[in-house]
């Protein structure tokens, strides 16, 4: 990454009006914010990048799928999403579009237009990637969570779903094989590898330790307050939860139908939250209507889809 960061900024002292090269010069800054602990980026390089690449060409899809996590991690997943549906009226065959709808919706708890936009990913170009996985995994389902992540990048999100389906062996060897990745999420590999030990001490120590972290990523709290429930800390698994849907992610239908949540259920400040939660998709889904998300749904009506045994069920 670090290469490709080099490359990509001697991109843009070539050329400063290629727009392209901003935007890929901005995601490798976010994924060094994000993932790569040992290296230090300049606050708001990321966004100053993504910002430069959208002054000089405003519809560059690049530019607004990479730019979406960035905006949805800042707590602005609604705004995210409005903008990506005003981009896909004017470009509607772009499979990069529909890709960064899958992410903001889902952090927008907008859990079916996610998978109505991996749908319509997929009849455009089936090889282009997309965060799906963690839609299923939202909704619980864990086969197709497996099924749709990415192994080659994989990280931490299948070795979960192992576990959460009682494939504790499974997860465990699994995460064997990540452990030169642990760096770049380590309260989540350590605290789930430390569940799989049985080690519930060591976990919610691995947890704790991220607490104060300045990195504002609320997703990854959703994840650490999930396994803080398991765990059984209640306390520390409602402030991690309250912490996720206060930055801007969330949905109702996965903290109500997740068994790893149900301890919280009966504690006041899990229904503070999910009252919380429950407003804001509310107004979330409105602003999606009127943005005219219908047609990603509309899409599935159409004359192309995949042969039905290959239909994403």
């Amino acid at each position: 990454m670090l290469l490709a960061r080099d490359l990509y900024l001697a991109c843009t002292e070539m050329d400063p009006g290629y727009a392209p090269a901003w935007a890929r010069l901005g995601r490798c800054y976010r994924w060094q914010e994000k993932f790569d602990q040992g290296v230090v980026v300049a606050g708001g390089a990321a966004e100053e990048a993504f910002q430069r690449a959208f002054q000089l060409n405003s519809q560059l899809a690049i530019a607004h799928c990479a730019y979406t996590p960035v905006q949805c991690d800042a707590g602005h997943a609604s705004d995210a999403m409005i903008r990506l549906l005003t981009v896909l009226k004017r470009n509607e065959n772009n499979p990069e579009i529909s890709a960064a709808l899958v992410h903001a919706c889902r952090y927008c708890g907008q859990l079916d237009a996610s998978l109505a936009a991996h749908e319509r990913v997929f009849r455009l170009d089936r090889s282009f990637p997309t965060s799906v996985a963690h839609t299923y995994f939202e909704l619980g389902d864990y086969e197709k969570t497996l099924y749709w992540y990415d192994t080659k990048t994989g990280l931490y999100l299948d070795a979960l779903a192992l576990a959460s389906m009682g494939r504790n062996n499974e997860a465990s060897a699994l995460l064997w094989t990540r452990r030169e990745r642990f760096s770049m999420q380590p309260a989540l590999m350590h605290s789930l590898q430390a569940y799989l030990d049985d080690d519930s001490a060591r976990g919610l120590a691995a947890l704790r330790v991220e607490m104060p972290s300045r990195s504002r990523d609320p997703e990854i709290r959703f994840y650490m307050a999930r396994q803080a429930a398991r765990f059984g800390d209640l306390d520390l698994a409602n402030e991690l939860l309250s912490q996720s849907v206060e930055w801007g992610y969330g949905s109702s239908l996965s903290l109500t139908r997740d068994a790893w949540f149900e301890p919280l259920h009966s504690t006041l400040e899990f229904k503070r939250t999910l009252a919380i939660l429950r407003v804001r998709e509310e107004a979330t889904h409105r602003a999606f209507v009127e943005a005219g998300g219908e047609r990603i749904f509309r899409f599935r009506d159409e004359s192309i889809f995949v042969p039905e045994g290959m239909r994403v069920q």
